[in-house]
C-alpha cells in the first residue's frame, strides 16, 4: 500500500506541474484513485484503512494556485440513485 501511495504523489505532482489551469479528468481504479486523494489531502496512507471508493463513485477536487485542495467532495454516487429513480419512474409509465 506504501508503493501506491508513493506512486499516487508522484502522478499527482506530475499533474500539478503539467496541468496548470485546466480541468482534468482522472477515470481509475478505486484504491489508486482512494491513495491519489489522500496523497492531495496531505493525509498518510494508514488513513486508507478508514476508507473507500464505491464503484462508479465520483470525486472531486478543487486546486488552489498555491496547489493546495480548497474544496472536495469524494465518494459521490448519486448519479446512480437518480439514474435507479429515473429507470423506475420510465417503467411504471
Amino acid at each position: 500500500m506504501t508503493e501506491c501511495y508513493k506512486r499516487a504523489g508522484r502522478f499527482y505532482k506530475n499533474l500539478l506541474k503539467h496541468n496548470t489551469k485546466k480541468n482534468i479528468l482522472i477515470v481509475g481504479h478505486g484504491l489508486f484513485s482512494l491513495y491519489l486523494i489522500l496523497y492531495a489531502l496531505g493525509l498518510p496512507p494508514s488513513e486508507g484503512a478508514y476508507y473507500n471508493l464505491s464503484n462508479a463513485s465520483v470525486s472531486t477536487l478543487t486546486i488552489g494556485k498555491d496547489k493546495k485542495v480548497r474544496d472536495f467532495h469524494i465518494n459521490d454516487y448519486n448519479q446512480l440513485i437518480r439514474e435507479a429513480v429515473k429507470m423506475k419512474n420510465e417503467r411504471q409509465t
